[in-house]
């Protein structure tokens, strides 16, 4: 998982202080992301326990900078590649995670999906290891529907295609998301 970075001391749990995404220092209650180098905090659903260290490595950010960039000449579909073991999985976790966290506190509802061939690899490659890294987002998680719903906020489906048919049929055909990371295109 990621490495783990404590919590700021010396502070009370719900008035952390650092600088807000628009680069002015305030406290974390009037922000909703603090951005340090590689550590982003984001609050889910408004629980204070839900608070999350979100680290990232370089190539991470800036995966999250081009999903969150706007304007007429942003690319819509981004691959990403790179060695087995590079941090893919894990960056689009993290990217997930965020994306609900700061969009879906936006546009509540706004759906973002991980998508895997293998119904298996996607439980032990997303779902257990999100739990790993964040145990606090597991009252979120709906078994039955493969999605953390964050009330308030987005929600990230986890869904899974061995086929093309699989594909044909589980996204077309009117599927909305608003973002949808293919982890392992075969």
């Amino acid at each position: 998982g990621p490495p783990v970075t404590p919590l700021p001391t010396g502070e009370p749990c719900g008035e952390v202080t650092g600088l807000c995404s628009t680069g002015k220092l305030i406290s974390y209650d009037d922000c909703q992301s603090f951005d340090s180098t590689t550590l982003r905090w984001c609050t889910l659903s408004g629980v204070r326990l839900n608070r999350l260290n979100i680290h990232q490595q370089p190539f991470q950010e800036q995966l999250f900078d081009l999903l969150t960039a706007t304007g007429p000449r942003v690319p819509t579909t981004i691959g990403f590649g790179g060695a087995k073991g590079g941090g893919k999985s894990a960056g689009a976790r993290s990217c997930a995670l965020l994306l609900a966290a700061e969009i879906g506190k936006k546009y509540p509802g706004l759906t973002v999906t991980i998508v895997r061939r293998v119904s298996d690899d996607l439980k032990k490659n997303h779902i257990d290891e999100l739990f790993l890294a964040y145990p606090e987002l597991r009252q979120h998680y709906h078994v039955a529907d493969k999605e953390l719903i964050f009330d308030g906020a987005g929600r990230i489906a986890f869904a899974y295609a061995e086929t093309t048919d699989d594909v044909k049929r589980k996204f077309t055909g009117g599927y909305q998301s608003a973002f949808i990371f293919v982890d392992e295109a075969q």
